[in-house]
């Protein structure tokens, strides 16, 4: 419901995070996003585009399923990852199961007045947005395994530069 406050707001932060990301594209920077997995922010236009668009233009857009349980959270929290790169992918944990896992209390279920299931985040539902220390070295040692191929790949473009300037012809210097 586009009159409401909170979807107007929701919606101008996902445009302005696709901004951002278009941006990352441009430059060829790795980009990660974190949203919880009932987000609705793929679907967003301004996201369906980007995604479109590297495609298209031969890039990644990634999405890599997650739990923040198996990262040391009380809660199982299931956790959506997108990206522009592969290492992404070391992110990846499966669903812990259930087996002896106590019940959420970060949701209250309800019936309203007019007997529709209702469901109100409880007071402990805050503390779920809160990223465990094992969730922060996880993403450390991502990005450092990441620096690490990356140093070892040969960087084509800087060997094949010619020493000359690549740019004489465009007659720049009078500009």
């Amino acid at each position: 419901d586009l009159r409401s406050g909170s979807v107007r707001e929701g919606n101008r932060h996902a445009a302005r995070s696709a901004i951002i990301v278009a941006v990352c594209y441009s430059r060829l920077v790795t980009w990660i996003l974190e949203q919880p997995s009932s987000s609705l922010l793929p679907h967003h236009p301004a996201f369906v585009h980007l995604q479109q668009k590297a495609v298209d233009l031969g890039m990644r857009f990634l999405k890599v399923e997650t739990y923040q349980g198996p990262f040391g959270a009380d809660t199982l929290k299931p956790t959506m990852l997108l990206s522009s790169d592969l290492c992404i992918q070391a992110m990846r944990r499966p669903h812990p199961g259930h087996a002896g896992a106590a019940p959420s209390t970060t949701c209250i279920k309800g019936v309203n007045a007019q007997g529709r299931k209702t469901f109100t985040g409880s007071a402990t539902l805050k503390a779920t947005q809160t990223y465990t220390k094992e969730f922060g070295e996880a993403v450390a040692t991502m990005f450092s395994d990441r620096l690490e191929l990356q140093k070892a790949m040969p960087n084509y473009i800087a060997n094949d530069v010619p020493v000359s300037d690549p740019w004489e012809d465009a007659d720049l210097d009078d500009a």
